[in-house]
């Protein structure tokens, strides 16, 4: 019987674990709201990039994988941009405000500017990312608006 209980809680801690590496998010994201963001960013005269995401959602998964996970794309939003994500799920007020249909959702906000200047959606490779990225950095404004 002890052994029983044993399994069975190791494979509770396995599912805990597992679930919370599916929760996390790529280490180039703050935890900050958006809002903390956006004013940050406006300190830091840095681009905020707003990725609206959810727990279910694999298109999102695979850009935590892959395009987040890249070391050019992570390099460039280091240098350029203040990254949050947002769980529509689990800030609903945010994800209505910023009148979110699908997910990803990708935002950028430039500094001490309230609007959005740019959103794209769906799954993105690194390469279209950064396309994308420097083309609104430099004000070449594109995108799913």
């Amino acid at each position: 019987m002890k052994l029983r209980q044993a399994a069975v809680v190791a494979l509770s801690l396995c599912v805990l674990a597992i679930g919370r590496g599916v929760s996390a998010h790529p280490s180039m994201f703050s935890d900050m709201t958006l809002q903390q963001a956006k004013e940050r960013a406006d300190k830091d005269n840095k681009l905020v990039l707003a990725d609206f995401t959810a727990t279910w959602c694999g298109p999102c998964h695979q850009m935590d994988k892959t395009t987040w996970s890249d070391p050019a794309v992570e390099d460039w939003v280091k240098k350029n941009a203040i990254a949050v994500q947002v769980d529509v799920d689990v800030q609903k007020e945010t994800a209505m405000s910023m009148n979110i249909r699908a997910m990803p959702t990708v935002i950028v906000f430039k500094p001490r500017v309230k609007d959005e200047v740019t959103r794209k959606l769906g799954l993105q490779s690194s390469e279209e990312l950064l396309q994308w990225l420097n083309e609104a950095k430099e004000g070449r404004v594109t995108g799913d608006q």
